[in-house]
């Protein structure tokens, strides 16, 4: 994998308003330069699954040419202020 890979989070939470479009043109774009690792969450999208598909429709064109981690797991019973 690269050397900098691009995590996901800031495109559906923690960063203000989130737009799928610019999203999508981000993760495309660190593709073109060179990025192969990234990395998304179940917990970026507060147990939706939305940050995953948001990296899912942004590589589907060279999913075979990058690596993608994800984490789960997460309590999201809790409250997000108390999920550190």
């Amino acid at each position: 994998v690269s050397a900098i890979g691009y995590g996901a989070m800031g495109l559906t939470m923690a960063y203000g308003p989130t737009d799928e479009e610019a999203g999508v043109a981000a993760l495309r774009r660190a593709h073109d330069l060179s990025v192969t690792f990234f990395d998304t969450a179940e917990m970026y999208g507060w147990g939706t699954g939305s940050n995953e598909i948001l990296v899912g429709k942004a590589v589907r064109d060279f999913r075979d040419d990058v690596v993608l981690a994800t984490k789960f797991g997460v309590d999201m019973s809790m409250a997000p202020e108390q999920i550190g």
